[in-house]
Order: C-alpha cells, then structure tokens, then sequence
C-alpha cells in the first residue's frame, strides 16, 4: 500500500484513480452524487457498508482492502466494458496493461506482477505498471505510461502532456532512483504513435541504466516497436536480442 494510503477515503480514490475514472464517473456506477463521493474520500462523510462494496466491484478491488483489514488489491484493473477504454491515442490504464501483457505473452517471456503495485521497492518513483522478470539479467520492467494514460491531468495547450515534459520526467525519475534497483530494471516510456517516438530516441539520454522508449497503436492494440536509448554494457547484449519488441 503506497504511504498515506490509510484511511477509507484515501483508498478509495487510490483504486478510483488506477483506473482513470473522475469522481463523477465512480460516483455514477455506484449510484450517489460526486459530492457524496468526495466528501467519502476526504473523510468527511461516512459510507455504508453497501456503499463501500459497490465501490469495490466497480474498482475491481476488495471491500477488505478497502476497509485496510487486508493488504491485497487488485494491482491492475481489467478493462472493463461499460466504460470508454480509448480516447484518441489515450486509454484507460487497464487497457495498456492488457496491451503490454498480450505482448509479453507473444514473446513467450516469463513475467510475474506484483500483488500490490506499490510494492515495486527502494526508489522514489512509482511506475504506472512493472512486473518482475525471470530468467534475466534485470530483475524488473518499469514502464511510463505519461503520454498515453486516458484523463491525465492537463499539461499541454493542447490538453495533452507535452512530450518534452514527459520525456524530461521520465529521465528525472531515473536519476532519482535509487542506483542498485535502476541497475537491475528496465525502464520504458510508452508513447503513442510515431512522431513522438522518433524524437525520443533522437534526444540524447543521461547514462543512468537500462532505457526504451516503446511505440504502441492503441486503437489497434498492439506493440509496434521499441528501440534502447541506454543500456549498461554487461546487460546490452541480451536487452537488445532478448528483451525487446
């Protein structure tokens, strides 16, 4: 459970914002007002025990977890289907994961992913989705979903996250990493169609681990390529022949 997470309230906007969901958009799968709701996640009003089931089933979590009587969630929600996956070259955080998933299962790689996702240990940045690999050089895969995660905060004039900014945050979040876990993961920034990928893997990266940048077709679904912007010596052969779309 990530730090702070320890009220009702905090965990209940914890799981609504995994799946990119506003207040209204819960508030109105579970049938109360999204004033109802945010009072609930500030603690200034107490939910039912009807209420906070509802909230589980719509999250895709437990009543448990949300109550705090039990440390397992759901780390990952499932795309549901009564709710818009994709907007543009935006899509809802469950949607991408089942995207890189389905690829890994193409490749046939061993893959495990963590019970909880604030589970990934020892550094001050949390990625939007990891798991562990087996059999590899690198213990974890990292990924930064910035550029394409549905309802992201507005950052551009555009109303998108500038990629600049993403790709500026990306490499910031690897300098602040703790050294031993940076050197035994790999970490990919996620972006959603050809323009931005190329000038990603023009600029030139910090020397700080194992980074890719990774095209996705969110309409389509699929992996359309991936290039390595850094890679530790003793590592880079099997990254670049092994571990790679």
């Amino acid at each position: 459970m990530q730090k702070g997470e320890t009220t009702v309230g905090s965990r209940i906007r914890l799981a609504r914002v995994g799946l990119t969901l506003t207040q209204k958009q819960l508030a109105q799968a579970v049938g109360v007002s999204a004033n109802h709701l945010a009072m609930v996640e500030r603690g200034s009003k107490h939910a039912s025990e009807d209420l906070l089931q509802r909230i589980a089933t719509a999250t895709h979590t437990t009543y448990e977890w949300l109550m705090g009587t039990s440390e397992h969630q759901t780390a990952y929600p499932e795309p549901d289907g009564s709710l818009e996956q994709i907007n543009d070259n935006t899509a809802s955080l469950g949607y991408l994961v089942e995207l890189i998933r389905e690829g890994c299962a193409e490749k046939d790689w061993v893959i495990e992913e963590p019970v909880n996702l604030a589970n990934f240990q020892k550094t001050n940045w949390l990625p939007d989705y990891w798991f562990e690999v087996k059999d590899a050089p690198i213990e974890y895969w990292a990924f930064d979903f910035n550029l394409c995660i549905y309802k992201r905060p507005v950052l551009g004039k555009d109303g998108t996250v500038a990629p600049a900014y993403a790709y500026a945050n990306f490499l910031k979040n690897m300098v602040l990493s703790n050294p031993l876990i940076r050197n035994e993961t790999k970490y990919t920034l996620v972006v959603p169609n050809r323009e931005i990928f190329e000038s990603m893997i023009d600029r030139l990266p910090l020397d700080i681990g194992n980074l890719s940048v990774m095209q996705i077709d969110i309409p389509n679904k699929k992996i359309v390529r991936e290039k390595y912007i850094a890679a530790q010596s003793d590592k880079k052969t099997y990254l670049t022949k092994t571990l790679q779309f």
